[in-house]
């Protein structure tokens, strides 16, 4: 990065200036951003749930109850570690890019902001 650039947002493997954002590996001209915001992907319980009620049905029978305590335990444990994930999404010449992806939605609320102003001042 050039030392006349002003860092907007540094954390982690983030780097946001005036002039670009940084992500891993990743460089994103500013100027070429024309928007930014945060994307939810909503974790889905479908499986688990089926999950569960396989779990639950196997404790009626005597013989494979062991199992089905197991695999019902197991679904509600999934269950409580989902987590929704939130990207940073960034629309560059009509193309939706999300460009970085975690379960910190205020961390991704961090770098949004941090690019919203860097895209102002490249203006």
């Amino acid at each position: 990065m050039e030392n006349n650039e002003k860092v907007i947002f540094e954390e982690n493997e983030i780097s946001v200036t005036k002039s670009r954002y940084i992500v891993n590996d990743k460089t994103y001209v500013i100027r070429n951003i024309s928007s930014v915001s945060v994307f939810k992907f909503i974790a889905h319980y479908s499986f688990t749930i089926l999950w569960l009620l396989v779990g639950l049905l196997l404790t009626a029978s005597e013989t494979v109850r062991i199992y089905g305590i197991i695999i019902a335990l197991s679904a509600i444990v999934v269950i409580f570690l989902k987590k929704n994930k939130y990207a940073v999404r960034i629309t560059s010449n009509e193309s939706k890019i999300n460009s970085y992806i975690s379960k910190d939605m205020a961390f991704v609320e961090k770098i949004v902001k941090a690019l919203n102003e860097a895209v102002i001042q490249s203006k």
